[in-house]
C-alpha cells in the first residue's frame, strides 16, 4: 500500500501539467495592414455618355445598279473627291460589256471630307436608286452625348468642364454644351453636349463623365476603399481594427465621398497610428484572429 501512495501523487502532478494547445491550434486569418491618412475628396457625380458625329452626309445611289468594288471600310478617313464605289448599271450588267468599254460604270466619289461611319453595301450588291451606300462623318462634329437625370441639371451648367473616362481607361478633358430641347420621358433625363479634343472614336461608344458638384475645402480621413466593409443595403459600414497583434475586432463607421481607390471616414476620429486590416478582411467576423504579413 505504501508503494501505491507513493506514486498517486506523481501521477496527478504529471496530468496537472499537460500543455493547452487549444489557442496554438486555432487558425489565423493572414492579414496586411494600413492606417488611415489625411487628404480632400471632390465631391463628383458619374453620368454616361455616348460618342454621336452630329454632322454625316449620307452616300445614295444615283441609279439601280450593281456595287463591283468598295474603295472604303468602316473608320476610313477620305478627302473630297475620293473614289468609295464603283457601280455597273443593270443594262450594262445584262450586254456583258467587257473592260474596255466604260459605258455604264459609275464612279461614287466622297463629297466631303471626314471619316467612314457606316458602310452599307458590299462587292456584289445589287442596289435601288436612291440606296444608302455609305455614311461620311465630319470628325470635328464629334460630340459625347451625356444623358442627365433632372435633378442633376443644376450642376451641368453650359459651358462648365467635365472628365471623360473612355473603357480603355484614356481620360479626357471635355466641355459641356447645351441640352437637347426634349427631355427621355421614361426616365427623366435630357441630353447634354460635351466636346472634347480626341482623334477617332467609333459612333456609339459609353463612357463615363465626372462631373464636380463641390469642391472640398478641408482635410479629410482617407482609407483605401477595400478595408471598409459594408451590408448588402449599403447602410451600415465597418473596418476590422487590430486590438494588439492578433486580434481583429470590429469597428462601425461613418463614410462621406469616395472614389474607386479610396473612401472618405467622417467618424470617428481614427489615430495616425491605428492598425487598420487592409486585405483579408473581406467577410471577416469580429474578433477574429490574425496573422499580419508584409
Amino acid at each position: 500500500m505504501k508503494k501505491i501512495l507513493f506514486f498517486i501523487p506523481l501521477i496527478l502532478l504529471s496530468c496537472s501539467h499537460q500543455p493547452n494547445n487549444n489557442d496554438t491550434m486555432k487558425p489565423r486569418t493572414a492579414v496586411t495592414i494600413t492606417q488611415v491618412s489625411q487628404g480632400t475628396f471632390n465631391d463628383s457625380i458619374i453620368l454616361s455618355a455616348t460618342t454621336a458625329y452630329l454632322n454625316k452626309s449620307t452616300i445614295r445611289a444615283p441609279i439601280a445598279s450593281f456595287v463591283t468594288k468598295v474603295f472604303v471600310e468602316q473608320g476610313t478617313r477620305v478627302q473630297a473627291g475620293q473614289p468609295l464605289f464603283r457601280l455597273e448599271s443593270k443594262e450594262r450588267n445584262a450586254l456583258g460589256l467587257d473592260d474596255n468599254n466604260s459605258a455604264g460604270i459609275i464612279d461614287i466619289k466622297a463629297t466631303t471630307s471626314g471619316i467612314i461611319t457606316l458602310v452599307k453595301q458590299q462587292g456584289g450588291d445589287y442596289v435601288t436608286e436612291g440606296a444608302i451606300l455609305c455614311e461620311i462623318a465630319n470628325q470635328n462634329s464629334l460630340v459625347f452625348e451625356i444623358n442627365v437625370p433632372y435633378e442633376y441639371t443644376q450642376y451641368v451648367a453650359g459651358g462648365k468642364n467635365c472628365t471623360i473616362t473612355l473603357p480603355d481607361g484614356k481620360v479626357l478633358n471635355a466641355q459641356i454644351g447645351s441640352p437637347m430641347a426634349s427631355m427621355n420621358t421614361a426616365s427623366q433625363s435630357q441630353l447634354y453636349k460635351a466636346k472634347a479634343n480626341v482623334g477617332f472614336l467609333p459612333e456609339g461608344l459609353i463612357a463615363k463623365v465626372s462631373i464636380l458638384k463641390k469642391a472640398s475645402v478641408s482635410s479629410s480621413q482617407i482609407l483605401p476603399r477595400q478595408a471598409v466593409q459594408c451590408d448588402v443595403s449599403m447602410q451600415k459600414y465597418w473596418i476590422m481594427r487590430l486590438a494588439n497583434d492578433s486580434l481583429a475586432v470590429k469597428q462601425e463607421v461613418q463614410v462621406g465621398n469616395g472614389d474607386k481607390s479610396n473612401i472618405e471616414i467622417l467618424s470617428p476620429v481614427l489615430s495616425p497610428s491605428e492598425r487598420i486590416v487592409l486585405d483579408g478582411s473581406y467577410a471577416m467576423e469580429d474578433s477574429t484572429l490574425v496573422k499580419i504579413i508584409k
